[in-house]
């Protein structure tokens, strides 16, 4: 585990070097993007001073519930905007070749050396598949030689860089994360990545009622019914749009503490909500 944990470090020690170093960029052929950018520059700030709160040590609820009617048999899994979750290793495990995408490399290291044991990453990063736009980390799970690779770069290249290719996304922490003027742009990438017949299972979080400025915050940002509709309805490649399960976070013993933090955040009433969307 921990001469897993070295090599990964390592590995990302090198492509950190790629990341800053404009000049080895260019013979590389990538772009001279930057955890800077308009796109990561608050995420680069959050995981800076790890202020992380969204990340949890155990498998999300949501995926638990809906994952063998929803993405368990298909083969191809997206994570995007996935941090360090868990969720990773945990689909990776079930069978599939998971792909998460992630801006802030800081992120990814910290996700190797915790997930050593579970996780065995090459000694060198891919810059094929999905090369101009990504590095990409490659790895596989160690009970069942599942691929799992996680993209390092700007989420909204990545139907500049691969087109229909993924059979399920888990969508999580990474809608209600971007500015909400960016959803367009979102809805966009997702229809370009997503293979036909491909299905989405999306969790949102909702403000319902508060303080008015708590109603706008963000991240996570608010996201309602009438929002995922109004970004997906309509669409020329979405065949459906449904919300399965509402979660009402207050009344739910479960999040006590996440509802003490939000109340005091000027929140009243405020909701998980779980789509599944699926491409024609």
């Amino acid at each position: 585990m921990k001469n897993s944990a070295l090599v990964f470090s390592c590995t990302c020690a090198l492509a950190y070097f790629v990341k800053t170093s404009p000049t080895f960029r260019s013979f590389l052929g990538l772009p001279a993007t930057s955890e800077t950018s308009s796109n990561l520059a608050v995420w680069n700030g959050k995981w800076s001073s790890n202020t992380t709160r969204w990340q949890r040590e155990e498998i999300h609820h949501t995926l638990l519930k809906h994952y063998d009617a929803v993405l368990k048999g298909r083969g191809k899994i997206l994570v995007p905007l996935c941090g360090k979750t868990v969720d990773l290793h945990w689909i990776t495990g079930k069978g599939h070749e998971t792909v998460g995408v992630e801006g802030i490399l800081k992120a990814i290291v910290e996700f190797g050396a915790e997930n050593a044991d579970r996780i065995s990453f090459d000694s060198q990063t891919d810059t094929g598949e999905y090369k101009p736009f990504f590095e990409t980390f490659i790895g596989s799970d160690k009970s069942t030689s599942s691929s799992l690779k996680i993209l390092h770069g700007d989420f909204f290249l990545l139907g500049s860089s691969i087109s229909s290719t993924f059979d399920g996304v888990w969508d999580r922490a990474s809608l209600v994360a971007i500015e909400p003027k960016m959803r367009p742009k979102y809805a966009s990438t997702m229809g370009l990545t997503m293979a036909p017949g491909a299905v989405m299972l999306l969790s949102t979080f909702w403000r319902e009622a508060g303080d008015p400025k708590a109603l706008k915050d963000g991240p996570p940002y608010s996201v309602s019914e009438e929002d995922v509709k109004g970004m997906y309805e309509g669409l020329d490649w979405v065949e459906s749009v449904e919300l399965v399960e509402t979660i009402d976070y207050v009344r739910d013993k479960r999040f006590e503490e996440d509802v003490k933090r939000w109340l005091n955040a000027g929140m009243t009433e405020f909701k998980e909500l779980v789509f599944v969307i699926k491409k024609k």
